[in-house]
């Protein structure tokens, strides 16, 4: 029996329900890879709250335990997270924030430039976070169809309801 022959058995000749079986399986499956795609990622000032989005690209220069670098252009104030698509932070490890001027909970200046030359930052400390979507609602239609869908299936099947 040759591999079309097993998937046409699979689909023409098993019962509906172990083919239901596999497909639950299967949607189990899918969902427990997508848990963990953040919507967003990145660092949590320690001294404001605020989230820094744009990563360097570097790590700093202090040692890998300090984690990557953020720049300061692109913010997300403390008041905006836990809303929109802020929520549900999960702690990733450690970051810095680094900028060019000299602030109140920072630290350095630490010399990021590589080889010959210098490239002075000021670093501020901070919790690499991941953030997923806030809002269940945008997905309520589309499970209340798939149960739906489901229970008109099974009650069908044990002649419950019959449809016309």
């Amino acid at each position: 029996m040759d591999t079309l022959d097993k998937l046409r058995h699979f689909l023409c000749g098993a019962k509906a329900e172990s083919r239901l079986k596999y497909f639950f399986v299967a949607l189990l499956l899918f969902l427990s890879n997508t848990v963990y795609a953040y919507t967003v990622t990145g660092c949590v000032s320690d001294d404001t709250g605020y989230l820094y989005t744009n990563p360097s690209g570097v790590n700093s220069p202090r040692g890998s335990w300090y984690g990557p670098a953020y720049e300061t252009n692109a913010v997300v104030t403390s008041g905006q997270i836990g809303s929109g698509m802020y929520c549900h932070g999960t702690d990733l490890g450690n970051c810095v924030i680094r900028t060019r001027s000299r602030c109140t909970e920072c630290t350095g200046p630490y010399d990021y430039k590589i080889g010959g030359g210098t490239d002075y930052y000021y670093e501020q400390s901070g919790q690499l976070t991941g953030y997923i979507m806030c809002p269940i609602d945008d997905y309520i239609g589309f499970l209340l169809i798939v149960v739906g869908g489901l229970g008109f299936y099974f009650l069908s099947k044990r002649n419950i309801i019959r449809p016309t």
